[in-house]
């Protein structure tokens, strides 16, 4: 599983760099912080083709967090805590932290 985290500062304003990321390192998740979106800026706005997006906003000044997880992979939970990664086509089961 390939992954990386990136402390975005404001997502519209980098959108492109992020599918240009992702398309260039081919990441099976993304994990991105200080978003600065709210509810006024939908899911079909910022999440890239092919990724699911699990997203916790802020506001627009500052804060919030997003995962963006490849679709060929299942996010699953555990009794509500930290979720596990599982790659489909290896079946590889990574702890999410």
């Amino acid at each position: 599983m390939k992954f990386a985290h990136v402390n975005i500062v404001t997502l519209p304003g980098h959108s492109a760099d992020v599918d240009v990321l992702l398309e260039e390192t081919n990441l099976d998740l993304l994990g991105l912080t200080e978003m600065r979106l709210d509810s006024t800026i939908p899911d079909s706005q910022i999440c890239p083709e092919g990724y699911a997006c699990y997203r916790k906003d802020r506001n627009r000044n500052g804060g919030g967090c997003a995962v963006f997880l490849k679709n060929k992979c299942d996010l699953l939970w555990e009794n509500g805590n930290l979720p596990f990664f599982v790659k489909r086509s290896r079946k590889t089961v990574l702890n999410g932290y």
